[in-house]
């Protein structure tokens, strides 16, 4: 990775790192979700999100994780992520319950 390019390189990096840092964590809660641990993974989407505040990516994802334990929370950060990038509900409507074991109960709270 090279941020020499950038007019302030020092803080391209820390942002990379923080970046690099929050998908860490998002995948390991994605882990636990495939698992079946929604209350493990709770915690760590929104450390992810909270790490990367400007990532609608990671507030999308957090919201399909916390769905499992809080459908209000989870559509909550689900509706926040779409207001950045309403792409995400066709991605919603697409993800099997492989990807987001509580997606039909998410759209069905979101009226699709």
């Amino acid at each position: 990775m090279r941020v020499d390019d950038h007019s302030e390189p020092l803080d391209e990096l820390r942002r990379l790192l923080g970046l690099e840092r929050a998908y860490a964590l998002a995948m390991a809660a994605d882990d636990l979700v495939g698992a079946g641990d929604f209350d493990a993974a709770v915690p760590l989407y929104e450390r992810a999100a909270a790490l990367a505040p400007e990532s609608d990516e990671l507030v999308f994802w957090a919201g399909i994780g916390l769905a499992g334990s809080d459908l209000e929370g989870g559509v909550a950060k689900i509706r926040q992520a779409a207001g950045i990038n309403p792409n995400w509900l066709i991605l919603l409507d697409r993800l099997s319950p492989e990807f987001a074991p509580a997606g039909a109960e998410v759209r069905r709270a979101l009226g699709r």
